[in-house]
């Protein structure tokens, strides 16, 4: 009998069932995002669920007031209803891979099972049920030393689980630092307020601010600065440095480091100014008889094309063997932990880029560090599909867990319209599109037009906008020429996850008064942001209209 053989001769009827079952279903009740064997698996709703909810999209809508933008962490994780994720069942390396892994898939159907028998299905939001998947978690977890976790600033405490917090901080007596990105989307005074407020729930974190694409409109100058101009990079690591990690056999020099990318940083800089002035230059050398013949324009596009490619060196050969290394130590790389400092990444499958937008994700994060295009960027959530390793020197190293979506009861529809969700996948648009534009204007943001204007009495619907949209960029079915409202749909939530239309939620102090001390860290928290950032500054007006939602709250809470 061969070495297999023996080994299932060992189990027991439970491990062996849990065999048959080892690779993930294929059924109606599950929507598959992924390609290649590391597939994320969520749950589809039903026809009859879906015929509610299109009815229900035909509702006026009712504009809400600034309150309802706000949330707290009783809004989403409630402390009776905080659903644990799964954790790595106890282990050891005398396992053979098929007992290690029959336990996992046993231990893991179990938690599932548990799951779905408490909470009913259509209250649980989407979460991940591939195990494949969280096996990615637990590795990261078992060989960082320092975890980032990577937040959305529009709505961090939707990326922040607590059970996760909890988990590294009190169980693995870990660090964690939590990034802030996105941050030119909202203004200075949201981010400083949801700083403080992530401090006072999660005191063991360290939060720093990123983001990666200047505010400029020049066309090429977003692919040629994007990892040189990034904002945040250098606070990542001096919060990392300042966590003081030490190993028996690991001599890390945090000030080299730091030094050494303040220089790397210089020299990007130049090259990327070289090629922009190549650029500019190139237009101002354009003539109108070129231009209506396209010959100079296809110059210059090819320029721009090339211009990331350009602000790069080649690839070394000893850059080539070291990325073979790093995907051979991949497959056991829990053996060699005791020789790094390994920082690791987590955060929600959220890779929605776009060239022409200020938006980034856990990928544009490691290649603003390394300064090139080092991991692929998608407009797809849970585009880095496999747990990967980036060396940053000789003994640090970044640890890239692909994005996964944690077990909870927030609301399906705002788990679409913050991007852990495939948006070619959604059935039901329509509830994420009314909770948008109950806070949000859009009929007036997009300049749209009612089908039903020369009636009196019309009102916007979720329905009714997405049918405008569909009038106004001509998505007509080509049958009937009915407008495609479901296309539309899909197009309006597009634009409010990549950030065309920004919905920015406020923690519950954001009209508190701010202390002496809190001015003085907004001071020095913005004190290192370049002005080319961006930052939406709050105007006059603005802040008048916030002081006037903030006396109707007193207003309403002292008549309460």
């Amino acid at each position: 009998m061969g070495k297999k053989g023996v080994q299932q001769e060992n189990l027991t009827t439970d491990q062996l069932d849990a065999i048959q079952r080892y690779e993930p279903k294929k059924s109606v009740n599950y929507t598959l995002l992924h390609s290649d064997n590391l597939v994320s698996q969520f749950t589809r709703l039903s026809p009859q669920e879906l015929e509610i909810k299109k009815k229900l999209a035909l509702n006026p809508i009712q504009s809400l007031d600034s309150s309802a933008l706000i949330v707290d962490l009783n809004t989403y994780y409630p402390i009776k209803n905080q659903i644990d994720f799964p954790k790595r069942p106890k282990w050891s390396k005398e396992m053979s891979k098929i007992e290690l892994e029959t336990n996992e898939q046993i231990y893991f159907d179990d938690w599932l099972k548990s799951i779905t028998k408490t909470y009913q299905n259509q209250d649980l939001s989407f979460f991940e049920h591939n195990l494949q998947v969280w096996r990615q978690l637990w590795r990261t977890l078992e060989i960082s030393d320092i975890l980032l976790i990577v937040c959305d600033i529009r709505d961090p405490l939707f990326h922040f689980p607590p059970t996760l917090y909890n988990h590294i901080i009190k169980q693995l007596q870990k660090s964690i630092v939590v990034v802030f990105n996105k941050i030119d989307l909202v203004d200075k005074d949201t981010l400083l307020k949801w700083k403080l407020y992530f401090q006072e729930c999660f005191p063991e974190i360290k939060i720093i601010q990123f983001s990666s694409i200047p505010n400029s409109q020049m066309k090429g100058y977003r692919s040629i600065k994007r990892y040189v101009e990034s904002i945040g990079v250098l606070e990542l690591l001096e919060a990392c440095a300042d966590l003081h990690v030490n190993k028996p056999n690991v001599n890390l020099d945090w000030n080299k480091i730091i030094e050494e990318f303040k220089i790397e940083l210089d020299e990007r800089k130049k090259i990327a100014d070289k090629t922009l002035l190549k650029i500019q230059a190139g237009r101002a050398g354009l003539s109108d008889h070129k231009v209506r013949h396209g010959r100079r324009r296809k110059q210059i596009e090819s320029m721009e094309s090339d211009s990331e490619k350009d602000s790069e060196p080649e690839t070394t050969e000893d850059e080539k063997i070291q990325k073979v290394q790093d995907q051979l130590e991949s497959l056991d790389i829990a053996d060699d932990a005791h020789k790094y400092i390994t920082i690791g990444l987590i955060g929600h499958p959220n890779g929605n880029i776009d060239q022409s937008l200020k938006l980034v994700g856990k990928s544009s994060l490691i290649n603003s560090i390394k300064g090139k295009k080092f991991v692929s960027v998608s407009k797809t959530p849970g585009h880095t599909k496999h747990f990967q390793t980036i060396h940053l020197t000789d003994q640090l190293r970044l640890c890239d867990c692909p994005g996964l979506v944690f077990p909870s009861l927030i609301p399906r529809h705002l788990q679409v319209i913050s991007g852990v969700y495939n948006i070619a996948q959604v059935q039901e648009p329509y509830s994420a599109i009314r909770f948008v534009a109950e806070r949000c204007d859009i009929p007036t943001t997009l300049k749209l037009t009612h089908p039903d204007q020369d009636e009196h009495d019309f009102h916007w619907s979720p329905w009714t906008i997405c049918e405008a949209i569909a009038f106004q960029k001509g998505f007509l079915s080509a049958k009937s020429g009915r407008p495609d409202v479901h296309r539309a749909a899909n197009n309006l939530l597009r634009m409010i996850v990549e950030g065309q239309i920004v919905l920015s939620l406020k923690p519950p102090n954001i009209y508190d008064e701010l202390s002496d001390s809190s001015i003085e860290m907004m001071v020095e928290s913005h004190d290192s942001i370049d002005d080319n950032v961006g930052f939406n500054q709050i105007s006059k007006k603005a802040e008048k209209k916030r002081r006037k939602e903030k006396n109707k709250l007193k207003k309403l809470a002292t008549l309460s």
